[in-house]
């Protein structure tokens, strides 16, 4: 089948009307089979099959023969229908389906065209089970309100969606760029629900919100996530008390300018807010007793102070400030927080080390993640680092040399942070000593016989741009030391041969005379380039790494082919394709000396001897090529070739 497979395809115009199958009721319906059904269809395709053979048989002895192509696809098409009745997917026992509807149901991108509506077709037994499951319908999918469409055709299938989710709790996500929504048809259906309520998302304008109030106040018995985006007028000074009675209200999310919010705040567990000036600040921290979720992201200046509070529960707390006179300083010098593990800290202006210190000392805290990027201050790291003895992950900008050295691991000394594990720092610069450090502590670990007490299993570099984290890699993997007459020549071939594609691709099918005439320069550039890049024998793989000559020819070998113009003669992608299988032999035996992967065009992952990447091809591929670094990016090669 598969060898004759393309004739087939070739033959497809020849394709008379084909006879019914024998079986026709059974693929006419997407019941259970039963076991005499099963029975008969193998027996059918047992015999489709010989008949198949047979005819492979007569073709090979008559190739020209065009009835026996015709006879071979009705074969064929015979077989793939009857074989499609049988997949095990048809005869899973509800307990699994169960589970895989359960799967359906915590959908993370809902939508109409994905499950669960799409898997209660697979059959009757799927649709069934489907049906009796009311957990998976409680999801309604986004919807932006526009007072131009009543939405009659959506309508239909928010009302079945409702009538199948019975009366488990709801989840809903509401848009509109317009004011006055809450009269829209969909809105009211949605508002005779809002009992039902559970996890709520809206975007509206604040007028609407008000609306909404008295209608849903008192209402809302199973609101337990609660995520609002507000419009306010500018200067406008609203009262929004939709929500103020939810008794199962724990987690709430606001993003607006300002607005006074009437919250259930001794009930929250989880509070995030996004806001020119503080909404809820103040009320959360002096009324919920149960709060252990924080996160506070403003450019306001701070003018209130808090009197010293305690906040006993508070696990994870995370600040952003981007007023360049705002630290956040005040907030924190007032707080006691105890159970806190994971601390996020950003003030891009100013340093909040001595602060931190202050809190991390005042709450005896067991702290096991922190992410902080302020100012950086000689040594201001290394002293967080000393007071933070249990802390698995850290996160910074770029770590100072004096920084670094103290996280070296030495013999006969102990180890600043002895059990980090995850290290990820936003670099603006290469940090040549970042190879020093991770061998050190991987050879202490190794020394003493605890893996888990020094080594890192994680180091990733993040830099502002794909140029940036390049250079960086070449310094880290000593591509920087090589012949620098040799390397500027074959920087040249990549840069050359990278502008020339670009133009190559986006001039061909140009309508005037001037830019076909530019294109068929660049095809001839293009071709001069590849084959001097052809000619050429590389006898240290460094010059391929340190050029990214590799990258550029992975990325015009996976190019679409639709995209490609068509010219005889050249046919750059297969030719790209033939220099990466050419090189690959020199790229793998060099792998066991890489240790810094590219994941995505501005980021760096360290990779240690031990790493599962180095056992495989697809693998070591991955350390070569890196993950996720996209296609060839016009902008991008404009940019490297001026």
């Amino acid at each position: 089948l598969k060898i004759l497979s393309k004739l087939g395809r070739q033959s497809s115009e020849l394709l008379p009307p084909l006879p019914s199958p024998l079986t026709s009721h059974f693929c006419a319906s997407n019941g259970q089979l039963n076991s005499s059904e099963v029975t008969c269809i193998l027996n059918a395709i047992r015999g489709a099959e010989n008949d198949v053979g047979e005819v492979v048989q007569q073709i090979k002895n008559n190739p020209d023969d065009k009835s026996l192509r015709r006879q071979y696809i009705m074969c064929v098409h015979f077989l793939e229908i009857h074989k499609g009745l049988l997949p095990p997917v048809r005869r899973l026992p509800d307990e699994i389906l169960v589970h895989i509807l359960h799967f359906c149901a915590i959908d993370p991108d809902p939508c109409w065209t994905n499950p669960p509506w799409v898997v209660a077709h697979v059959s009757r037994q799927w649709r069934v089970v489907a049906l009796s499951f009311p957990k998976i319908w409680g999801v309604v999918p986004p919807v932006k309100i526009s007072m131009k469409d009543k939405g009659k055709k959506f309508i239909l299938r928010l009302m079945e969606l409702l009538r199948r989710s019975g009366e488990h709790p709801l989840s809903i996500h509401i848009s509109s760029d317009e004011d006055n929504v809450v009269d829209h048809p969909i809105f009211q259906i949605l508002i005779t629900h809002c009992a039902r309520w559970r996890t709520v998302v809206m975007k509206l304008s604040v007028g609407d919100l008000q609306a909404l109030t008295p209608l849903v106040r008192r209402r809302l018995s199973s609101l337990y996530s609660l995520k609002l985006a507000v419009r306010i007028p500018r200067d406008e000074d609203c009262v929004l008390g939709s929500f103020s009675i939810a008794p199962k209200l724990r987690e709430v999310e606001i993003d607006c300018s300002w607005v006074r919010l009437l919250l259930p705040w001794g009930q929250l567990a989880k509070y995030v807010e996004q806001s020119t000036n503080p909404t809820g600040i103040i009320q959360v921290f002096s009324v919920s007793s149960k709060l252990n979720y924080f996160s506070y992201c403003t450019r306001a200046i701070p003018l209130f102070h808090f009197r010293p509070i305690i906040l006993a529960n508070i696990t994870t707390f995370d600040l952003n400030f981007y007023n360049p006179r705002a630290s956040g300083a005040s907030m924190l010098e007032s707080l006691t927080l105890p159970a806190l593990t994971d601390l996020h800290i950003r003030s891009s202006h100013t340093s909040l080390v001595d602060d931190l210190i202050n809190v991390i000392r005042r709450s005896k805290c067991v702290l096991k993640k922190l992410s902080i990027h302020t100012l950086p201050i000689e040594g201001g790291l290394t002293k967080i680092l000393l007071f933070t003895s249990f802390l698995t992950e850290f996160q910074c900008n770029d770590l100072i040399e004096d920084d670094m050295e103290r996280l070296v691991a030495i013999p006969g000394f102990p180890s600043v942070a002895p059990r980090l594990r995850k290290l990820v720092i936003q670099s603006e610069s290469p940090i040549k000593e970042l190879n020093d450090m991770i061998l050190s502590r991987h050879a202490m670990a190794n020394a003493t016989g605890n893996v888990g007490s020094v080594a890192l299993a994680s180091l990733t570099l993040n830099f502002a741009g794909p140029t940036e984290c390049f250079e960086a890699q070449c310094v880290l993997e000593g591509w920087d030391s090589l012949d620098k007459a040799l390397r500027d020549v074959i920087n040249g071939w990549r840069k050359n041969i990278e502008k020339e594609f670009v133009t190559w691709v986006t001039r061909s099918q140009a309508n005037s005379l001037d830019k076909a005439l530019m294109s068929v320069r660049a095809t001839h550039r293009l071709g001069v380039e590849f084959r001097t890049l052809e000619m050429y024998e590389f006898s240290d793989v460094k010059y391929i790494y340190s050029s990214g000559i590799h990258h550029l020819m992975n990325e015009v070998g996976n190019t679409t082919v639709d995209t490609l113009p068509r010219v005889e003669g050249y046919n750059f992608r297969e030719r790209a394709r033939a220099l990466v299988e050419k090189w690959k032999p020199l790229l793998l035996a060099d792998v066991h000396k890489r240790h810094w992967m590219r994941q995505g065009s501005t980021t760096l992952e360290y990779l240690p001897d031990c790493s599962t990447l180095r056992h495989s091809e697809t693998g070591m591929l991955n350390i070569i090529f890196g993950l996720n670094m996209g296609g060839l990016d016009a902008y991008r090669v404009h940019q490297n070739t001026m």
